[in-house]
């Protein structure tokens, strides 16, 4: 037989309140304008967890394409301001994605010889070949004030909350193919 002190002490001790917290939608906003665009990694071209990727771009080498899928973000009002950077130095102007495109903006950057050579023209480093470089790509929910520097006025913005990055180790070699 089931004892009754027994089953009135379990409800009392395990009753409890249920109560419910309404978000409403202005909340929900402010919550999502404050989180940063999303790169899924997963399906980036090529993979960067391998951590050393040797690209030739010698003589007749078609070199390589860097991908990357279409960037999530919550807020879908949001303009994507992304960039492309090698050892620091700045690749091409910021480019932008308009809220309306991003589902299908692929973004790639593809780097060859002949991209190398305008990149760097004349000035390109003599051990260049000789070293690993880093490949970076950096999407924000807010434009750089001063992209070369990655600089965002600090006093509006904190990086960490609107931006995502991915980058690659790349050594190149200067083989003809």
């Amino acid at each position: 037989m089931i004892n009754l002190s027994a089953v009135i002490f379990c409800m009392l001790f395990f009753s409890s309140c249920v109560d419910y917290m309404g978000l409403d939608d202005e909340y929900m906003q402010s919550i999502t304008t404050n989180l940063p665009p999303i790169i899924n990694t997963k399906y980036i071209n090529p993979h960067p967890s391998r951590l050393i990727e040797s690209l030739n771009v010698g003589k007749n080498c078609k070199g390589q394409a860097f991908m990357i899928p279409p960037i999530e973000d919550y807020n879908t009002k949001d303009t994507l301001y992304y960039t492309w950077f090698l050892d620091n130095q700045l690749l091409a102007p910021e480019a932008q994605i308009e809220p309306e495109n991003r589902a299908s903006a692929v973004i790639s950057l593809r780097i060859d010889e002949q991209f190398l050579f305008s990149h760097y023209g004349s000035k390109m480093p003599l051990d260049f070949f000789n070293r690993p470089h880093i490949l970076e790509f950096d999407v924000l929910d807010v434009p750089y004030t001063i992209a070369e520097s990655r600089y965002i006025e600090s006093n509006k913005f904190s990086e960490k909350k609107h931006a995502d990055n991915a980058y690659w180790i790349i050594k190149f070699i200067n083989d003809p193919c």
